[in-house]
């Protein structure tokens, strides 16, 4: 299931808590950077470069929607110290 598909189904009408968000956060990045993502640290800090940032951002971005993608990008997953921060973020935007 692609992280696109979990968080469609995840997020059919009803608001995300922040534990499956960070869930699905970390899930895109780890796919993102190639290995195993530590929710705890931020995305540069588990391996990501900037590029990887961008299309981790889209990811994210694109998973959790409703009607139109949330206004979510690069500059925000970076800004972040640690995934569990973009998660809460994340569900403060829905």
């Amino acid at each position: 299931m692609t992280p696109e598909s979990a968080a469609s189904r995840d997020n059919a009408g009803i608001d995300l808590g922040v534990e499956t968000a960070i869930a699905l956060v970390t899930d895109i990045c780890a796919k993102v950077i190639g290995k195993t993502a530590d929710p705890g640290l931020g995305f540069i800090e588990n391996g990501g470069d900037s590029l990887g940032a961008v299309r981790a951002a889209q990811l994210i971005g694109r998973s959790f929607t409703r009607d139109e993608p949330i206004e979510f990008d690069y500059v925000d997953l970076l800004e972040c110290p640690s995934l569990v921060e973009v998660a809460t973020l994340i569900v403060r935007l829905q």
